[in-house]
């Protein structure tokens, strides 16, 4: 029975969830109370994105074998599903089964760092690198939950620790280059600022970053070059624009200068007036919010509707859109809906089901006309 749990395993670590359900079925019929078992058939569940029944062998392999694995993969699963309580409890209950569990501490900062308690979330990510955690992704939330809480001095040394335990990595050496830049000490953010460039050229921002903590330093022409490669990589970076018309007027290069400036107030511009946009929508899609909650689905339509021909690209317009049509007696343009707003928003729970009831709602028979 072990070898079939392996060999599941093994598939869903090489990408082929599809292909360890069968090795771990056969498991699960040799021993339908392995925790193990039960275990692994959750991790593949969730990464063929079917959360319900992840949820329920995750749940089986907890009351057959209380684990720290298992009570981890679950508030992995709960996180992503946006129930952080339920998340935290799951967690708590794993670093009670082992308080030195590293991973299980990096998971708690997870959560409290998500819920924006980022004090706490860094105190946790502190005691599992401690303890031995060694995870990029966990590291980089470790330095912004201290950025968020205002210690930048602090997220220096985060960051700093990462750009050690992980040197291939552009991203510490990028927020590290930041930190130091924001920290007013531009001549320590250069050298980090380098590194991340080389690691990662095609990073517009890196190259804005280097380019300021160059010109701080006195250093124009090389400011200059790292900031024009900047807006090569993104020709909408308008600090960039800026900073490259202030260098050139110091340089006594007057018409290179201006034009850069006016590049910068156009893309300010054309900003403000996108921001405008987004008031609108965000105003329209309340009023339809209103509309909706006061039985006035039809209303609420027409303004959703109104909001989307202002910006087609917001999901959550869209979902909204789809809970009016409903309710208004119109499922299949409610799965069109709730469709996009997927397409925008990515296929979250809250939003598969919507579509699901919408689907079921259109595919259910009409009722038979009155005699």
């Amino acid at each position: 029975m072990p070898a079939w749990i392996e060999l599941g395993a093994l598939l869903r670590r090489d990408g082929r969830a599809a292909d360890a359900l069968e090795p771990l079925a056969v498991a699960l019929d040799l021993a339908p109370q392995s925790p193990i078992a039960l275990l692994e058939g959750g991790r593949v569940e969730m990464a063929l994105g079917r959360e319900d029944e992840a949820l329920g062998l995750l749940d089986a392999s907890i009351a057959c074998g209380d684990s720290v694995p298992a009570r981890l993969a679950k508030a992995s699963l709960l996180v992503r599903a946006r129930m952080t309580a339920l998340a935290e409890a799951d967690v708590r209950a794993a670093l009670v089964l082992d308080p030195a569990s590293a991973t299980a501490h990096g998971a708690l900062g997870r959560v409290l760092y998500y819920t924006k308690r980022y004090r706490e979330a860094a105190a946790e990510y502190s005691e599992g690198e401690r303890l031995g955690l060694r995870d990029p992704a966990f590291l980089l939330e470790h330095g912004h939950a201290l950025e968020s809480a205002g210690d930048l001095a602090l997220a220096s040394e985060v960051y700093r620790h990462g750009a050690e335990w992980f040197p291939g990595d552009p991203r510490p050496h990028r927020r590290l280059g930041a930190t130091l830049l924001a920290l007013n000490r531009p001549a320590e953010a250069i050298a980090p600022l380098e590194v991340a460039a080389r690691l990662d050229p095609s990073e517009a921002e890196t190259h804005h970053k280097l380019g300021t903590a160059l010109a701080r330093t006195g250093r124009q022409p090389e400011a200059l070059a790292a900031l024009k490669e900047a807006v090569r990589l993104d020709p909408e970076l308008a600090p960039a624009y800026y900073e490259i018309g202030t260098l050139l007027a110091d340089l006594g290069r007057d018409a290179e200068a201006q034009a850069a400036l006016d590049r910068f107030h156009a893309l300010q511009e054309s900003r403000d007036r996108a921001d405008h946009t987004e008031g609108k929508i965000g105003t329209l899609n309340r009023e339809g919010l209103r509309l909706y909650r006061e039985g006035r689905a039809g209303e609420a339509i027409g303004v959703y509707e109104e909001a989307i021909r202002l910006g087609p690209k917001n999901g959550a317009v869209h979902a909204n859109l789809g809970l009016a049509l409903l309710a208004a007696g119109d499922p299949g343009g409610a799965a069109r809906a709730f469709r996009e707003a997927i397409a925008r928003d990515g296929p979250t729970p809250a939003l598969q089901e919507l579509l699901e009831e919408a689907l079921r709602a259109e595919s259910a028979p009409a009722p038979a006309p009155a005699r």
